[in-house]
C-alpha cells in the first residue's frame, strides 16, 4: 500500500466513523517520548490514531476499518489504525 493510498483509505474511515486523527507520523524523538515502539508504523506515517465524535462500539470500528483493509487496535481513549503486518510500505 502507498502513502497515497494509506491516506484515502484513513480518510474513507474517519468520514465513515466521524473520526479525527490525533497522531500521524512522529520522529523517532516524539515516538519515544509518547512511548511507541521502535518499530512503530508512525515512523514510517503507516499508521494513525484516531478519535471519534460520538461513542462507537468497537466491533463497528474494526468492521469499518478492517473492511477498508486496515489494522485496528482500539487503545483506550482512541484507535491505533496502520498497514496491517505484511502490507507493503
Amino acid at each position: 500500500m502507498t502513502l497515497g493510498k494509506f491516506a484515502e483509505t484513513v480518510n474513507a474511515g474517519c468520514r465513515m466513523l466521524n473520526g479525527s486523527i490525533t497522531s500521524w507520523g512522529r520522529t523517532s524523538a516524539r515516538n519515544a517520548a509518547v512511548g511507541g515502539s521502535p518499530t512503530s508504523r508512525h515512523l514510517a506515517w503507516f499508521a494513525v490514531d484516531v478519535v471519534y465524535d460520538e461513542p462507537i462500539e468497537a466491533a463497528e470500528r474494526r468492521h469499518v476499518w478492517e473492511t477498508l483493509g486496515l489494522h485496528f487496535w482500539p487503545e483506550g481513549d482512541h484507535d491505533h489504525i496502520s498497514v496491517p503486518e505484511g502490507g507493503h510500505f
